[in-house]
């Protein structure tokens, strides 16, 4: 994290190039500038960094769109009301009568204790409705109301800290409504001060690091940004070590902490990080009475990182453990409980990777049957329900895989299709959700081979890895679905065009996988086979060349008991032929024959690619006793 010096230089500079180009205060290198100053320091009492951040608002109330910029102008209002009071021709000239009024205002009333009662129930009550509602209208009041209670409360009262962080935890409830990052930085600011005004020591000081901790962990899943989830990690750690022992909260915090440490290795890929996630969870389990109407949460969180601990290690106790745990959530939380759909769909995604690993029909029908329970718990508007959507209609394809049923097929691409136009542009789970689409749409091609589905696939993929930040690990995926249903446009269209397209997103999609990554060797094979199309179109040796490179280190990279090593042995052994007939080099032909034999050697007799790799290598033993005359290298070659 920069000091504060640092911080103020960064962002200036930034202001800076702004005189030159209008649009780059927009860009996401300007708004983690801003956000590190605001983490640095306290624009209340340091001018320099108020009037730096009004700039930053105020430039940026400009550049959006009309109406867009609403909460720009608000904050640059507030960052300029401290500056203008002693220098005014710093301000912007339009905000200078905004800020005069503000200043001659009538001094604040006397402290009413009876009306600030009267003014947090309201708030209260206001917010009780809308959890009961879901009305969005009734949110923004519940907003106002809370700020109007921070507002009556001077800074000396005991509850004001206690003010600013239900203003906080409102601004995050309406930020997770309407979606939008402004409102969500605010919760975050607000959360700030709140802790900020309280001592150490404090008895309330661990429930406002919750919420601050909870608030920076929401900024990160919207901006990526890595230095707001590490500050959301210290501030839960402080959150978990002030708290006592035995206090009622103490799991919450536990698995809040476990949550946030969950994502940071989906970010890092440390396996040290998730087993402490998964200790907290467990912790948090044992210490929370099964009457607990807060249990079946955390049932559900302990679940979700069970299931990535599975991903990462692939041991199947641990991802039965996570189902189990994901139905006792289920049948933990009454069916009213406004959690309850969230648990189903965890569950639902849960039940859809133990389906991947034992391929129990009966597994993956309930994971059908826990999806569309989700969304059918989800009203319209529900900010989760696109989510919901999105893993029910994974769950449909692949029953329609495994099934062969044509309506669950079409099912899955109408619900991602709704998945997908509820999702505002700027959301982080958009991309995930035209994936998703793009999948189903390119089996629905297969199914049906209208060209207009397919046509729409490439679309909603391509918009997919335009979406999706450089720094989401899900971006990977997105390439590799990309350079798949590319290669299936050429197939059927022949423009050469397009599989250069398909080769060059496969070229990004193994750039951008680890080294260590478990489906590395997949995406290099992949690579590999649209080079090798590439070539018989182009005729470029350096193109089959490169395709040979490519699939070398798919088979090095792939284990020997890897599933698929059998087949980039083969895909091997046919580009290594290949480049025997373009070069006549001899030694390559024999490599070719030496992969394609241990292709069939690792292949169980009752595989079905079994005959596949066997007349690969019969016609690449046929083109070796052609060049060499020598029964005897032929013989050193067949499968007893």
């Amino acid at each position: 994290m920069p000091d504060r010096d640092a911080a103020l230089a960064a962002l200036n500079s930034h202001l800076a190039l702004n005189a030159d180009d209008s649009a780059h205060i927009l860009e996401p290198e300007v708004r983690r500038a801003a956000r590190d100053l605001e983490r640095v320091t306290d624009p209340k009492h340091d001018l320099s960094a108020a009037q730096v951040l009004g700039w930053y608002h105020w430039l940026r109330h400009l550049a959006l769109p009309a109406g867009d910029g609403r909460n720009d102008l608000a904050a640059a209002t507030r960052f300029f009301a401290p500056v203008h009071r002693v220098s005014p021709q710093s301000v912007p000239e339009p905000l200078h009568r905004t800020l005069q009024e503000s200043a001659v205002r009538p001094p604040v009333p006397e402290f009413d204790p009876r009306a600030l009662a009267t003014a947090q129930a309201r708030a209260v009550d206001l917010l009780t409705a809308y959890e009961r509602t879901g009305q969005q209208d009734v949110l923004e009041q519940a907003v106002a109301a809370f700020r109007t209670v921070s507002t009556m409360l001077p800074e000396d009262h005991p509850s004001h800290a206690a003010g600013l962080n239900n203003l906080g935890n409102a601004l995050q409830f309406l930020s997770d409504r309407v979606g939008e990052i402004e409102i969500l930085e605010e919760a975050v600011q607000v959360s700030r001060r709140a802790v900020t005004a309280t001592s150490q020591g404090h008895p309330e000081r661990a429930g406002l690091l919750n919420s601050l901790g909870v608030a920076l962990f929401r900024l990160f899943e919207r901006v990526g940004d890595i230095e707001v989830l590490k500050e959301a990690l210290e501030v839960q750690r402080e959150a978990v070590a002030v708290i006592p022992q035995g206090h009622h909260y103490r799991a919450m915090y536990l698995i809040n902490l476990g949550n946030t440490l969950r994502t940071h290795f989906e970010r890092i890929g440390d396996l040290a990080v998730l087993q402490e996630a998964a200790q907290l969870g467990r912790e948090a389990v044992a210490a929370t009475p099964r009457n607990d109407p807060g249990r079946a949460a955390y049932l559900n969180d302990l679940g979700n990182t069970l299931r990535t601990h599975f991903e990462r290690i692939g041991d199947l106790a641990v991802l039965q453990e996570a189902a189990q745990l994901g139905r006792e959530a289920v049948a933990t939380a009454p069916r009213d409980h406004p959690n309850r759909a969230m648990y189903l769909h965890s569950l639902g995604n849960t039940l859809q990777f133990l389906f991947g690993r034992v391929d129990d029909i009966k597994v993956l029908k309930e994971a059908v049957q826990m999806s569309r329970k989700a969304v059918a718990a989800t009203p319209q508007g529900q900010p989760h329900r696109a989510m919901y959507l999105n893993s029910l209609a994974n769950a449909l394809q692949t029953l329609s895989e495994r099934t062969g049923r044509p309506e669950a097929l079409e099912e899955a691409v109408q619900a991602g299709r709704e998945a997908v136009a509820i999702t505002p542009h700027n959301h982080p789970h958009r991309a995930a959700c035209l994936t998703s689409l793009g999948v189903a749409l390119q089996r629905l091609f297969e199914r049906v081979g209208e060209i207009e589905v397919l046509r729409e696939a490439v679309q909603v993929n391509r918009e997919a890895v335009a979406t999706v930040t450089h720094s989401d690990p899900h971006r990977v995926n997105s390439l590799n679905n990309l350079g798949n249903i590319l290669q299936t446009l050429f197939e059927r269209t022949g423009d050469i065009e397009v599989l250069k397209e398909a080769a060059q997103v496969s070229r990004k999609a193994v750039a951008a996988t680890p080294h260590n990554h478990p489906n590395r060797a997949a995406y290099l094979n992949n690579l590999a086979g649209r080079l090798l199309a590439l070539f018989e179109h182009i005729g470029e040796l350096e193109v089959l060349k490169e395709a040979g490179q490519v699939v070398r280190e798919a088979v090095a990279t792939a284990p020997d008991n890897h599933p698929h090593h059998a087949v980039y042995l083969s895909n091997l052994g046919n580009i290594l032929h290949t480049l025997f007939e373009r070069t006549g080099d001899i030694e390559v032909l024999e490599e070719a024959a030496q992969v394609s034999r241990k292709a069939v050697a690792t292949t169980p007799r009752n595989h079905p690619n079994r005959a596949v790799y066997l007349n690969n290598l019969t016609g690449t033993l046929a083109a070796l006793f052609e060049h060499v005359g020598d029964i005897k290298v032929l013989r050193s070659h067949l499968i007893w």
